[in-house]
């Protein structure tokens, strides 16, 4: 350390240091009980979501005086050791501990800061107690943690100059959502266009698309009557909006459904022992991006129970709010080319080409197509589900198939280009 610095115990160096109320917490009560959920990650006390208390044995032992750095003594592993500095907001008590300093001899925010580095936290790690669901810290190993101390006046300039540090940040960071923010929002723009027929020109030479849903239609035809896929039912007329075309399309375009050009749901028949990719909704991105990853499982193992799908094939998240946060993906690098997983998936297998996977793709991650399916939710709330007739019978714009590879191709050089932003 440098000259005129020395390491003391938190037990030495603050006048108090007790453990706060075990008083069960109501949702009305006297005074607010600060738990230990309430200090964020950057060392400050979030207000939100207070519990209370009226026991007063505990208003009058443990009410929290300006200063006070309240210690999160357990949690998660990884949540163990936050410290907040209590700054008198409001009256309350709390539920951990309380370590209490004489602002004569040390500056609290100095110790805060100490308190939530990288060294406490490796501190906190080693000699921590795991129980089943949470880890746990100790009176004594807490006042045993060892903090290298400056004279009070660099204390004091240490906390003004970590301010100021802080403070620009913390701009930094606002400046970056701000930019995050419009960066989605001109990929919604390039997606908007993208399916109009405004992204990329228009190629006279292009076969019509007309001739590409005829050839799907065929090859559909094929499947259902050799029994590998099934014949849609009659659709019943209906005035939703989402039948109702929304937009103009170029002339070598046309409209169709969905549930035209894709098989919906189908099931993988493989060998038992085969290695193949499982992959749950945790491991699907999310936004714009067009990632996953997965793990390998034996296929006796995943196929029941779970979505089946194979590599070209779209997954669309149905509940919320994966299906609003566009949790969509075409599979790639599948184990064996097939894989299984969430059963909160609509999987679209789309017939004919390839490029038609990547092109549906884009157009489910739409702002139009994801606010139409928010207006279709079913269920209660925290557990809606857009249903499946709402991405079968949606209105899609079939662009011929070049101009599809074309319209592909520049989304992803758009999108780079964007990411390469930030």
């Amino acid at each position: 350390m440098p000259e005129g610095w020395t390491w003391e115990r938190i037990g030495s160096l603050c006048s108090s240091l007790q453990y706060g109320t075990s008083e069960k917490s109501l949702s009305t009560g006297r005074i607010p009980v600060i738990r230990m959920g309430n200090i964020d990650r950057f060392g400050e006390i979030n207000y939100e979501n207070l519990v209370y208390t009226s026991n007063e044995d505990d208003i009058i032992k443990y009410t929290l005086i300006k200063g006070d750095l309240l210690f999160n003594r357990t949690n998660s592993s990884e949540l163990v050791g936050k410290t907040a500095i209590y700054r008198g907001e409001y009256t309350a008590i709390y539920a951990g501990y309380i370590i209490r300093f004489s602002p004569m001899l040390i500056n609290n925010e100095y110790v805060n800061y100490v308190m939530n580095s990288k060294y406490e936290k490796d501190y906190c790690y080693k000699v921590k107690t795991d129980g089943v669901n949470q880890s746990n810290i100790n009176s004594q190993k807490l006042a045993n943690f060892l903090i290298p101390i400056p004279p009070l006046k660099e204390q004091i300039r240490i906390d003004s100059l970590l301010k100021e540090a802080f403070a620009l940040i913390t701009n930094i960071e606002e400046d970056k959502n701000i930019l995050q923010s419009l960066i989605s929002k001109t990929k919604s723009q390039i997606l908007n266009l993208a399916i109009q027929g405004k992204l990329v020109p228009q190629v006279p030479t292009d076969e019509p698309a007309s001739k590409l849903l005829k050839q799907i239609q065929a090859e559909k035809e094929v499947l259902i009557k050799a029994g590998k896929i099934k014949r849609e039912k009659p659709k019943k007329t209906s005035d939703n909006s989402h039948y109702v075309k929304p937009f103009e399309i170029p002339k070598s375009w046309v409209w169709c459904r969905l549930e035209d050009i894709c098989e919906f749901d189908p099931r993988n028949n493989l060998d038992g022992e085969m290695a193949v990719s499982f992959v749950p909704m945790t491991l699907i991105s999310d936004g714009f991006s067009n990632s996953h990853i997965s793990e390998v499982r034996k296929w006796e193992e995943i196929k029941k129970g779970f979505t089946h799908f194979r590599e070209g094939d779209v997954g669309i998240a149905k509940i919320t709010p994966c299906f609003e946060n566009r949790k969509s993906i075409v599979f790639k690098n599948l184990k064996n080319k097939y894989g299984a997983g969430t059963t909160e998936l609509y999987i679209l297998r789309p017939m004919s080409e390839p490029f038609l996977s990547n092109y549906i793709l884009w157009f489910i991650k739409t702002d139009n197509f994801i606010a139409n399916g928010i207006d279709s939710f079913t269920g209660a709330v925290g557990q809606q589900r857009v249903g499946k007739n709402y991405i079968k019978e949606t209105l899609f714009p079939l662009p011929p198939l070049s101009e599809q590879k074309r319209i592909v191709e520049r989304i992803k050089a758009i999108f780079q280009t964007l990411d390469a932003i930030l």
